[in-house]
């Protein structure tokens, strides 16, 4: 029974996961015009916000994964998890941003610092 509802909730966060990533892909330009982006920044809003959703099923499968353990009373694993996921984040960061340095990606760097400091205060 325990099998079942395991296999059953993986399932369900995979599905959700992809039915989010590919609302989220095609709604997108959709739901920027609606919200009046200015022309300038609309691409870059664009590309960060498909970047974003193409996260949602691993995002979904941490979620679900992490709660049915912490469910079990292991609350230890999910946080390993979080850590080598902030390593392995960290390791892409120094290798891969350096390269788009010079192009699109570092006008984006640009304005995701200006929405940082603007929503600390």
């Amino acid at each position: 029974m325990l099998v079942k509802a395991l296999n059953a909730s993986i399932l369900i966060s995979l599905g959700g996961g992809l039915l989010l990533t590919l609302l989220g892909w095609f709604l997108t330009p959709l739901l920027l015009r609606i919200m009046n982006v200015p022309d300038g920044v609309f691409g870059f809003a664009l590309q960060y916000l498909r970047i974003y959703f193409l996260g949602m099923v691993p995002m979904m499968l941490y979620n679900m994964g992490a709660g049915i353990l912490r469910a079990l009373g292991d609350s230890r694993r999910p946080m390993i998890i979080l850590f080598y996921c902030m390593i392995l984040h960290l390791c892409f960061e120094l290798c891969i941003h350096p390269a788009l340095e010079n192009g699109r990606f570092r006008r984006c760097d640009f304005y995701r610092n200006l929405a940082v400091m603007s929503a600390s205060g």
